[in-house]
């Protein structure tokens, strides 16, 4: 009612609220509060009592100046989240964009194919934060490793016949995958050539 009407709702008995059975509920007086940003309304805050007519003149004011310190409050933080979130996508969207400078320049600079892989590879290690990285390319039905790092505790990784794995499964499909849990991937080549 509260949210509805734009402002409080004060019941000196509970009892007589049309959606409570009285039996139900112990609580006898309520303020419903709007908690309002301009002529938005963000919320509702409730404060019930057992006591008929619980809540004095001083009461409903204090109550009403802390529903505007709330909303005030709450206002504040989602404006803050809102800017934190805005501030990741844009840190985010400028790491791709660094990675993309810097596999442009090494595509534009490098006419040695291995050493382009190789310049690749590194530079979406170094800008991307991610720990393995390996380049394959397709040759006949096979893809063949060119470049890779990270994979050094788990030896080397091995060439994929495209009938298997995830790697062959992007291939057949020509649609990326995105595997949350390598481990539950029945496609997932754990890089010893060994299909989980």
């Amino acid at each position: 009612m509260a949210s509805q009407c734009w402002y409080p709702i004060f019941l000196k008995d509970d009892r007589y609220r049309g959606n409570i059975d009285p039996g139900d509920n112990p609580n006898r007086s309520e303020v419903a509060l709007p908690l309002m940003i301009g002529d938005r309304v963000l919320g509702v805050l409730q404060v019930e009592d057992t006591v008929i007519n619980a809540f004095s003149e001083e009461d409903q004011q204090i109550l009403g100046f802390l529903t505007g310190q709330i909303a005030v409050a709450f206002e504040n933080i989602s404006l803050y989240e809102e800017t934190r979130m805005r501030i990741e996508e844009l840190a985010d969207l400028n790491r791709e964009l660094t990675l993309l400078d810097q596999i442009n320049a090494v595509l534009n600079k490098e006419s040695d194919l291995n050493t382009m892989i190789r310049l690749a590879v590194e530079a979406i290690v170094e800008t991307s934060g991610y720990n393995m990285v390996c380049l394959f390319l397709l040759n006949g039905d096979i893809l063949e490793v060119q470049h890779y790092l990270g994979y050094d505790e788990i030896g080397r990784l091995r060439n994929i016949p495209i009938a298997t794995g995830v790697n062959g499964r992007v291939v057949r499909t020509r649609q990326a995958s995105l595997v949350e849990d390598i481990h539950t991937e029945s496609g997932f080549c754990n890089g010893s050539g060994v299909y989980i």
